[in-house]
């Protein structure tokens, strides 16, 4: 009960200081006392973000060759590391291609390589297709990948490892012009290292669902709502949560183009103009989940039955986030220490942890959109009443990224600590879920 009212104050209360923000950053005027005091300028003050970072910068083209090429070369050493990883634990004398090639094809990954070859009723279970539960795109995307190389798990690979470095190169874009070419550089590279990094480099959804969320807020930041749009159906085919890249689209809008100011100054032809030349671009992402739920509806005759699948199959319902919490709090420090404990319950509390506090500090330093958007994330990813992978949804959550290289970046010590550890981490976690620990 204390931990649901902790949360929830600590939720909210974020949520109120944002919705304020936006309001006043959209022409909200503070009430006619309060304009001249000391607090209207500390908070004046406090709105104006963009002095605290280097705005404006413009990398060199070959800065993202470079990007790429160095992401795409990190995802190749990865698949170095299982096969050394592999050899020296594996029971068998000679690793072979196709058993290699097959150690990735564990956990969701079965389900991904399943929709890639034949769509959602490949494999069934009672006469069922579960895989329904899993969002289309990036098996889509392995199957085009496969008219090229046939071997759909190598197809997969591949797939990933070049989403994951043109998402990179969207992150790097994105960050460099908010925040300057060495918060760019950190972010890619905390991503990239991250404890679950190596997530990236599977057969997961990971990277195409990373790829779309960073090509969204490119778009969003060069206010190319048209752009947008189209980014925006492919992130709601990725991941369920795709569909919350509405959030940052409708601030950005809303603070841009002044909405609240024109409303005072009752500017009614700009308002209407603001709308119907790009606020009508951004309700559009609806349009992948809709086509979601036609496929559900074609294969099952029914448009939610993910969701009964999902509870049925997985275990997974939603429930409010102090609830999921608590369950969370408590699975993570009670019956000793087990494998479920530092492969689930543990590094899930921890990221969790990071993002909330996260969402605190970016009230009060960064964008709003960036920092609502985060907030919305990581609250859907962890209303699950049976969570086991929140440390996989949170590496798509992008924001957290770029919040934590700025603070890598103004606290060197912290910068080392991340350096040196998460690279260790991944490799740990990595050589686990190659041998079908419960690292999902």
């Amino acid at each position: 009960m204390a931990l649901n009212i902790i949360l929830s104050i600590l939720i909210w209360g974020t949520t109120a200081a944002l919705i304020l923000s936006i309001l006043t950053t959209s022409g909200l005027l503070l009430p006619s006392f309060l304009q001249k005091t000391a607090f209207a300028k500390k908070y004046l003050k406090f709105l104006n973000k963009t002095e605290k970072f280097q705005t404006g910068f413009s990398p060199a083209r070959k800065t993202y060759l470079e990007v790429f090429f160095s992401t795409f070369f990190l995802r190749i050493a990865m698949v170095l590391f299982a096969a050394i990883a592999i050899c020296l634990f594996m029971s068998e004398e000679t690793l072979k291609l196709d058993d290699f090639l097959q150690k990735f094809v564990i956990w969701d990954a079965n389900s991904y390589v399943n929709i890639a070859k034949g769509g959602y009723t490949e494999y069934m279970e009672n006469g069922e297709p579960i895989t329904l539960v899993f969002f289309p795109f990036y098996s889509a995307l392995i199957r085009i990948i496969s008219v090229i190389i046939p071997d759909i798990r190598l197809a997969g690979l591949v797939t990933s490892a070049i989403c994951f470095s043109t998402g990179c190169c969207l992150l790097y874009s994105y960050v460099a012009k908010n925040y300057g070419g060495e918060i760019a550089k950190k972010a890619v590279y905390y991503l990239s290292l991250s404890p679950f990094g190596f997530f990236f480099g599977t057969l997961m959804s990971e990277s195409t669902f990373f790829m779309m969320i960073c090509l969204c807020l490119y778009f969003i930041n060069e206010n190319k709502w048209g752009l947008f749009s189209i980014a925006g159906i492919l992130c709601s085919l990725s991941r369920m949560q795709g569909i919350l890249i509405i959030i940052p689209a409708c601030i950005q809008w809303f603070e841009k183009y002044q909405l609240v100011y024109h409303i005072r100054k009752k500017n009614w032809k700009q308002i209407w103009e603001n709308v119907y030349k790009r606020f009508i671009f951004i309700p559009i992402p609806i349009v992948g989940t809709l086509l979601y739920l036609w496929i559900n509806h074609q294969v099952a005759g029914n448009a939610f039955a993910f969701l009964d699948y999902q509870r049925r199959y997985w275990t997974h319902g939603y429930q409010y986030i102090g609830k999921a919490m608590a369950q969370n709090l408590k699975n993570a420090f009670t019956g000793g220490l087990t494998i479920q404990h530092v492969s689930i319950w543990i590094p899930q509390l921890f990221f969790f942890l990071l993002a909330l506090g996260l969402c605190i500090y970016g009230a009060k330093r960064h964008d709003n959109k960036l920092t609502a958007y985060l907030l919305a994330y990581t609250v859907i990813s962890y209303s699950l009443d049976w969570l086991i992978s929140g440390p996989r949804y949170m590496l798509t959550a992008v924001p957290m990224w770029i919040f934590l290289a700025e603070l890598g970046y103004r606290f060197k010590r912290l910068d080392r600590v991340i350096t040196v550890l998460s690279p260790i981490l991944m490799g740990i976690y990595f050589t686990g879920y190659l041998f079908m620990k419960q690292i999902v």
